[in-house]
């Protein structure tokens, strides 16, 4: 055995020497070029020639390594796409999302077609339907079909709710302080001068803003352009020592006694207009200042903020506590900002639990808590009609999509307010039963056979006859709409000869003197052309879902009776034929809306009288006991009241009415109540 161990192997003695430790690939290759080029004109013949891997062959060797080859051609990417070194342009995502990343000191990100975007376009565009509206790309709501109303108004009362509004923007006036008050008192109403004394250190400081209506000039009860906040800009704080407190009570804020700025004279002011009217404000402003300069000599500058400064709304019950964890407390929601501020402080406070919404649940908030919402509640103003001719325009493309038989009924949009002049024509009859025919109801020129109502456009022209004859068609809403008891009062004591039974002094009848208010009432000119529209809370009496746009009648006295006898024929079951339903408003060629009258007598026994629509209807999956806002003709409110109380023998606020939507047969009962019988003024708005 051990002889055997140490004899070599035979194989072992013949076998190659193994490889060199260190190779050079270079004398390698060149003692194997014959057989490398002979492999690669092969390979070469096989493939065409293109050695490119195939696209779905590739592996992804470098996937570890994604975040850091997004940022290096990512770092490559200019302002115009290109690369740097002139290579292939980069996708559209990789440039949106460069462009929308970037946080400028001043202005708006614009896309292709000019429109704006806010700064916190990337967070909404993720999660809410956005639209174009008044040139931005703004949310209008969370996704889906329109609901969510219960959460949004939960969250409204034991949450914080925040809106990006920085879309509106503010117009800076700086000049001497008593020349700002003059330029304000041409197109501001209630002017600020007129409560300056008492809110003046407020105000002054900066810790308090005022609301107003903004008209132009020299036509306070006219042309109205939007509601808007006014500010003064704050002093230097450092330098005042200003302590503010609050009467958390009342909400108002208050400054001690301090007389450290009380001879100041250049001062600056902010006014804050939403955008769907900031272009004509700016114009009323300017002619403002132009006028005062030509009066007087004293220069008023009038400037544009627009991408400087931006604007976060914050509501709900816990706004403060949302605000108080970035900032020191505050009296006041807004929160007012440098523009490329916005996105970090947006971050922050949903990052704190507030709930972001969008148009469309904003519109909900106001009409939750009785307030209007601009534009779409401001039926005097130019905002306004553009809204609803989009509105329109989107809604008969919608329609057009259906098949004819699936098409909804086409109703007004905008509501047709020149019908109320209809009702004003008739007078005491339109409230009373029809029990006549058609015929004999009225000595005007009434409808027969079915006719359109002709004083209608009578009227119209008529109103509008002292205008210049070289003018286009008139404006959708032609009326008067008074937002302060002063106005109107004013508008009862001229217009009316104070037989309006009307309260804007906050003063209703007691049961003592009930009967001499309508004593003063049955003096009333029923044909007084002029309207005055008044906004009403309407609530329903039962039951019933009131929708934008609905019809407001006056209801009879049959309808009083079995409404307040609680009957078993009660007004619940009051409804208009199907056919009546269809042509009960009728677009002309021109398409203007008239009001249709029935034929039929015993259609017109079904008829009611409008007086009014509904600008923002119920919020849907509310709760409890929710609230319309609208606006109704005053006179026309006025001879409701002289009638139900004459027939209950006693005095209520609310007005006994009747709601119709436009595409539904029944009438139903609801209450309304006048705001400026409330509250002194109707200046809030969201």
């Amino acid at each position: 055995m051990a002889s055997n161990r140490s004899k070599p192997s035979p194989i072992s003695a013949s076998a190659a020497p193994p490889p060199p430790r260190t190779l050079n690939v270079q004398k390698f290759a060149e003692c194997r070029a014959p057989e490398l080029e002979s492999l690669h004109e092969i390979i070469a013949g096989r493939l065409g020639h293109g050695f490119r891997i195939q696209r779905e062959k590739r592996r992804r060797t470098t996937g570890h390594l994604v975040a850091k080859n997004r940022r290096r051609k990512r770092r490559k990417t200019v302002d115009g796409g290109e690369a740097e070194d002139g290579g292939k342009k980069v996708s559209r995502r990789a440039r949106r999302r460069a462009e929308l990343q970037r946080n400028p000191l001043t202005g708006f990100c614009v896309s292709g077609d000019g429109t704006k975007r806010l700064r916190t376009h990337l967070w909404h565009a993720k999660r809410f339907t956005m639209v174009k509206l008044w040139g931005f790309y703004l949310p209008l709501g969370l996704r889906g079909r329109g609901r969510g109303s219960r959460s949004i108004l939960k969250c409204l009362k034991s949450g914080t709710l925040v809106h990006d509004a920085s879309y509106c923007s503010p117009i800076q006036l700086d000049g001497p302080e008593d020349s700002i008050l003059s330029v304000l008192k041409m197109v501001l109403l209630p002017s600020l001068s007129d409560d300056w004394k008492k809110l003046y250190k407020p105000i002054a400081y900066g810790v308090c803003y005022g609301n107003a209506m903004l008209y132009h000039v020299g036509t306070h009860l006219s042309r109205l352009i939007a509601p808007v906040m006014y500010m003064w800009r704050p002093f230097d704080r450092g330098n005042a020592h200003i302590c503010v407190e609050q009467d958390h009570n009342s909400g108002h804020c208050s400054i001690p006694d301090e007389n450290s700025h009380s001879n100041l004279s250049d001062r600056q002011l902010w006014i804050w207009i939403h955008a769907a009217a900031f272009n004509e404000g700016f114009d009323a402003l300017t002619s403002a200042c132009q006028k005062l300069m030509d009066g007087s000599g004293v220069t008023v500058s009038c400037s544009s903020l627009v991408g400087r400064l931006g604007k976060l709304e914050v509501i709900g019950s816990n706004a403060n506590q949302a605000i108080k964890k970035l900032l020191h407390p505050a009296p006041e929601w807004s929160i007012i900002l440098p523009l490329s501020w916005a996105k970090v402080f947006w971050l922050a406070l949903v990052s704190n639990g507030a709930h972001a919404v969008g148009i469309r649940e904003k519109r909900w908030v106001a009409c939750n808590n009785g307030l209007p919402s601009f534009p779409f509640d401001f039926p005097d103003c130019e905002a306004y009609s553009s809204a609803m001719a989009a509105k329109c325009i989107e809604t008969d493309r919608n329609a057009e999509l259906r098949p004819p038989a699936a098409q909804p009924l086409k109703v007004p949009i905008p509501p047709p307010w020149s019908c109320v002049l209809s009702t004003i024509e008739r007078g005491q009859s339109t409230i009373n039963d029809h029990s006549t025919p058609v015929s004999q109801e009225s000595d005007h020129e009434a409808v027969l056979e079915g006719t359109l109502v002709k004083p209608v456009s009578e009227l119209l022209e008529s109103s509008s006859s002292s205008s210049s004859s070289s003018e286009q068609a008139a404006p959708t809403f032609q009326g008067f709409i008074p937002r302060t008891s002063d106005a109107l009062s004013q508008y009862i004591e001229k217009k009316a000869d104070k037989h309006l039974l009307l309260f804007p002094d906050l003063s209703l009848p007691t049961e003592e003197n009930w009967f001499g208010c309508l004593t003063r009432c049955s003096n009333l000119k029923p044909y007084d052309r002029e309207l005055c529209f008044v906004r009403v809370l309407l609530h329903a009496f039962k039951e019933g879902f009131f929708e934008e746009g609905a019809v407001i009648c006056a209801p009879t006295p049959t309808d009083l009776s079995n409404w307040t006898s609680r009957s078993d024929e009660e007004t619940e079951g009051l409804q208009i034929p199907q056919c009546v339903l269809k042509s009960y408003f009728s677009q002309k060629v021109s398409g203007k809306w008239e009001l249709h009258l029935p034929s039929d007598n015993t259609a017109f026994q079904t008829h009611r009288w409008p007086i009014g629509f509904i600008t923002s209807g119920f919020v849907p999956g509310r709760s409890g006991k929710p609230v319309a806002v609208s606006y109704c003709e005053a006179k026309l409110l006025s001879l409701l009241r002289n009638q139900q109380w004459s027939m209950n023998k006693k005095s209520r606020p609310e007005i006994f009415v009747l709601v119709r939507n436009l595409r539904s047969t029944a009438y139903r009962r609801a209450l309304a109540t006048i705001v400026l019988e409330q509250q002194k003024e109707d200046l809030d708005f969201i």
